[in-house]
């Protein structure tokens, strides 16, 4: 079926074509709404005495769907069975993107006319060209209509994928971009080493010099396949796999060694951006299909340790962390679709208080007939309640117009905006001495020990809206940036042969003034507001400067000598852009002498030089206001925040949270915020004394805490909590 010798294979590609390509007809007439319509009218009639397709499903039963054979223009028909998933015999089951809803095109299903997506329609018509029987296809095999059953085999589906003989990704029909990376892909499948992996000085000097070959790949990579939330359970659970792209196929596991590769050289995002649309598709596409392919790989080969080999064993949040920006046509899928890969995932649950003395365990399980706001609220809490942590509130955000049934403290999964949360790493799992997850992975040092310790998450749900915290109100946002930093839209400033994309200037200028205009502002109410700053071990301008790089005590970052020097540098940027822009026209015109070339070069190296002097904000800062506090610190805040809002410092949330007073003693929860030089364990101490100190003998008595520091004992007195109403 599937069978051809790799290095054979640009030698049988027209062979194979001619023996799989569908009819041009059969593909052509689907796109005429009057033909659907009148095909199904047709089919329609004569399926009218047939009872329904669907029998209900004993537990642990699945459908198969079994291909009829026909000829390209005859009507797809097919029929279902009925199999146990523990003995289920041989069947192929299929990864691929919907495609058009409504369902437009009609096929048979025992015998009655039923409606499916193009791509799967023509899916179909490539498997039964092939001679595929017997399948294994969400859209049929599971009755949609039927929200029980669709709960019921969505939660059987990581072993439906784990007990087919081959997973078979379908990317949709080809073309001839397609067509040339398959030839490129088994090409560089020749090349993958003992290792399962191409040498990384290879693949990062083909990049350069074949331009070609991957922006080929690169339109492959770019298949709506790539963005959908459901690949990451369906190619980890998969045994063996089938990639398909209209007649053009590779094995799964060749092709995601060839990717792995061009990931473990840096280059996958260059990669990506050599497509011959990569302007239009930089922001949404590239940006999900990039996280995508990354998450999926870590996943797939990922090892954090090579000695101990401790393979990436993700929890929930992590999976839900780095899916993020994956798409999904039902958002409670953003859940769904990894629930069953989570380690944890049989423990997570949450208890549910049904009377004052009287409460019972809830399983997270699938559960179509509950609103999505209804999904992530049961998330929050079974995460919260099966980890006894409370990190993920990191990923919550305030957004008034929320449904009121939907608690701010609950983080919005399938939010179109989602932000990057700094400090939140999803390939690591820290643990206590007692093997449990820690809360607090970055603690060190004796004390830090004692404080995690002391301050572990407390947490309770009064009903299904309020959260109760416990924590401390260290501070308040005194002023506020006007507007957060800009996103950079101008992704790849290069086409694959050199030139600038035609607006990519005017883009960069754009950013570059509102990341200046930003600076600015955060310039002048550092000096305002922070001076002097309240951490004895940094200045105003220290602090700043570490902000805005995301760093804290980097030495080797190159820092100006005050904020001074800094806006004259962007001033220098300014300029220096300006001055360049017209000569790189001239450039992509091709319409410079050599003598006005080699001015540009020098051009070029001086603006990178400016440039180099800048604060590396844009990973740190994206998408964050600048803020000042009371108490002269200074931090980025979520976008949402405003004037007057709380700083506080919660137990179990090493990350300060802003949160908003909204009456009655309740609060909404804006987000996390970043205050420089003030840690956890800074916001929590109210004082620490040394054994022998004067009035020591009489605050040992509130001392909390006892260490050792250079043979003497050291007391820390914490600072008393509040409760905090979430809602």
């Amino acid at each position: 079926m599937f069978e051809g010798p790799r290095g054979s294979w640009q030698k049988a590609r027209k062979q194979r074509a001619r023996r799989f390509g569908v009819n041009i007809l059969a593909k052509l007439w689907i796109r005429s709404k009057q033909l659907r319509a009148l095909k199904f009218s047709y089919l329609r009639i004569g399926s009218r005495s047939r009872p329904s397709q669907y029998k209900v499903l004993r537990d642990g039963q699945i459908r198969l769907l079994h291909l009829k054979p026909g000829h390209s223009m005859s009507t797809i028909q097919c029929d279902f069975s009925y199999v146990n998933l523990d003995s289920p015999g041989m069947y192929l089951a299929l990864s691929y993107t919907w495609g058009r809803d409504p369902p437009p095109i009609p096929i048979l299903v025992n015998g009655k006319a039923t409606l499916v997506t193009d791509n799967l329609y023509l899916a179909l018509l490539h498997f039964r060209k092939r001679g595929i029987k017997t399948l294994w296809v969400d859209f049929l095999c599971i009755n949609q209509n039927d929200l029980a059953e669709r709960a019921s085999q969505v939660s059987l589906m990581r072993d439906v994928y784990c007990k087919a003989d081959m997973v078979l990704v379908w990317l949709g029909e080809s073309n001839a971009l397609t067509a040339r990376a398959f030839d490129e892909l088994h090409g560089l499948a020749e090349l993958v080493d003992f290792d399962n992996a191409i040498p990384t000085e290879y693949i990062r000097s083909s990049a350069v010099q074949d331009s070609e070959r991957w922006r080929a790949i690169s339109e492959v990579l770019y298949r709506p396949w790539f963005r959908r939330m459901w690949i990451i359970q369906e190619v980890l659970s998969a045994r063996k796999g089938i990639v398909m792209c209209g007649q053009d196929i590779i094995e799964l596991g060749l092709f995601l060694n060839i990717i792995n590769s061009v990931h473990k050289a840096d280059m996958l995002q260059q990669v990506l951006s050599y497509h011959p649309n990569r302007i239009e598709l930089s922001d949404g596409p590239m940006r999900v299909s990039l996280g995508q392919l990354r998450f999926l790989l870590t996943a797939k080969f990922g090892s954090v340790n090579p000695l101990t080999l401790w393979k990436f064993n993700p929890t929930l949040l992590n999976f839900l962390a780095e899916t993020r920006w994956a798409e999904a046509t039902d958002s409670r899928d953003k859940v769904y679709g990894i629930l069953s890969l989570a380690r944890t995932e049989k423990k997570l649950g949450y208890w549910h208080r049904k009377s004052e003395k009287e409460k019972e365990w809830c399983p997270l399980t699938v559960d179509y007939g509950i609103p999505a706001s209804d999904v992530f609220i049961n998330v929050a809490r079974a995460v919260i309640s099966s980890t006894n942590s409370l990190d993920i509130l990191r990923f919550s955000r305030y957004d008034a117009s929320r449904p009121q049934h939907f608690p701010s403290w609950a983080p919005d999964w399938a939010s179109s905006n989602p932000q990057i949360i700094l400090g939140h790493n999803s390939l690591t799992t820290t643990s206590t001495n007692h093997g449990e997850p820690s809360w607090r992975p970055s603690e060190t040092g004796t004390l830090s020990r004692e404080i995690t310790c002391l301050c572990s998450p407390y947490y309770s749900f009064r009903d299904k809206l309020t959260m109760t915290v416990k924590g401390i109100h260290i501070d308040t946002v005194f002023s506020i940036s006007p507007f957060a930093h800009p996103v950079d839209s101008s992704i790849y400033p290069h086409q694959p042969d050199g030139s600038a994309p035609p607006d990519w200037m005017e883009q960069k200028q754009n950013y570059l003034n509102n990341v200046i205009k930003w600076i600015h502002d955060c310039v002048d109410q550092a000096t305002k507001h922070c001076s002097p700053y309240p951490s004895a071990s940094e200045t105003t301008w220290t602090s700043l400067w570490a902000l805005l790089n995301g760093i804290y005590g980097d030495e080797k970052v190159q820092m100006p000598k005050g904020p001074q020097e800094m806006l004259r540098d962007l001033d220098n940027v300014q300029k220096s852009f300006a001055a360049l822009k017209p000569h790189l026209l001239a450039e992509q015109s091709g319409s410079l002498d050599p003598l006005l070339q080699i001015a540009v070069n020098v051009a070029v190296h001086h603006f990178g030089t400016c440039l180099g002097r800048l604060p590396e904000s844009s990973t740190a800062c994206q998408g964050k206001k600048f803020a000042t506090t009371a108490g002269k610190f200074m931090g980025l805040v979520p976008e949402e925040a405003r004037k007057g809002d709380l700083v506080c410092t919660v137990y179990g949330v090493e990350a300060p949270l802003i949160l908003r007073e909204c009456g009655d003693e309740k609060f909404h929860l804006i987000g996390y915020a970043q205050i420089q030089s003030l840690a956890f364990d800074d916001a929590v101490a109210q004082e620490t004394f040394r054994a022998g100190a004067r009035g020591a003998q009489k605050k040992r008595k509130e001392a909390q805490i006892a260490t050792f520091e250079r043979g003497k004992r050291v007391y820390t007195i914490l600072k008393k909590t509040r409760e905090f109403d979430l809602i």
